[in-house]
């Protein structure tokens, strides 16, 4: 994907999103937070019911949503942050139209056109694919056919992937949809499936939980190349521009290098990440 053809796609999902009128209860935020997807947002086990959302929840969508939360109260100090806890399965409406009940989804959320239905997208503020992993070295999606892997429902990879398996790879295998990626990985842990498939990072999190070593296990290349971006309730206008302001501030200041790095044990941007971020360091004038 080259940086002329991402570049044209957001310009043409800015351009053609429809501009509905603001809430009239601007001083409330309603933040719909993944409480299963480290290291991009999680619920901190420890934390107590009366912490603020930041101290609740952590990972770089939740950081990225804090300074959101942040610049918005510059404009109106008395702003009321309510939290909406989501999973993969719960973080979108069941029916296409629908308003979300949350005004700003922190999670990773990849850009897809079904998704038009329910979000204004955001600048991207990270790029993954789909990976995946198994016991055996040899194995590879070619090979795969009709045996049992594990994938997260209502995810691009259950959604995706599934539909253009026999495309792409040939003869299908049976598909084992898990709730979350701690489900999925314990299925190949303990031999249930022969190969775990999803999004690279989401996936690589939860094998180092599950203490399997990441480079016996996971998959050297990615299949697929995905934008992760802020998904905006429609009826929030006013949000997604401050969203936008927020990120393309972070990226020029280089501030996201240092949010990255706090998620990420560290790990600075990749070259096609820090492509991106020069991509969308849009210029205050």
């Amino acid at each position: 994907m080259t940086a002329q053809y991402v570049g044209l796609l957001y310009g043409l999902v800015l351009a053609f999103s429809p501009i509905l009128p603001a809430a009239a209860a601007d001083e409330v935020l309603r933040l719909g937070i993944r409480v299963d997807a480290p290291p991009f947002s999680s619920r901190v086990e420890t934390a107590h019911s009366g912490a603020k959302f930041d101290e609740m929840y952590t990972g770089f969508s939740v950081s990225l949503c804090s300074e959101v939360v942040q610049r918005m109260k510059w404009d109106t100090p008395d702003l009321r942050v309510e939290v909406i806890p989501v999973t993969a399965q719960t973080r979108f409406p069941k029916e296409p139209q629908q308003y979300p009940t949350w005004d700003l989804l922190c999670d990773p959320t990849s850009v897809t056109l079904l998704r038009f239905d329910w979000c204004r997208y955001s600048f991207p503020y990270f790029v993954t694919g789909i990976a995946y992993a198994t016991h055996d070295s040899a194995t590879n999606p070619e090979n795969l056919g009709g045996q049992l892997v594990a994938l997260v429902g209502k995810t691009t990879t259950d959604s995706g992937l599934k539909l253009e398996w026999s495309h792409l790879y040939g003869t299908p295998p049976e598909f084992v949809v898990k709730d979350n990626y701690e489900e999925a990985v314990l299925a190949l842990k303990e031999g249930e499936v022969k190969a775990v498939f999803g999004d690279q990072i989401l996936l690589q999190d939860a094998l180092e939980k599950a203490s399997m070593s990441v480079e016996s296990y996971m998959s050297s290349d990615i299949l697929s190349i995905e934008l992760y971006s802020f998904c905006v309730n429609s009826a929030r206008p006013n949000v997604l521009t401050v969203v936008n302001v927020t990120l393309a501030d972070l990226y020029r200041s280089g501030k996201i290098i240092e949010l990255l790095g706090e998620s990420f044990d560290g790990r600075g941007a990749n070259r096609l990440l820090s492509t991106l971020y020069r991509l969308y360091a849009v210029p205050e004038k």
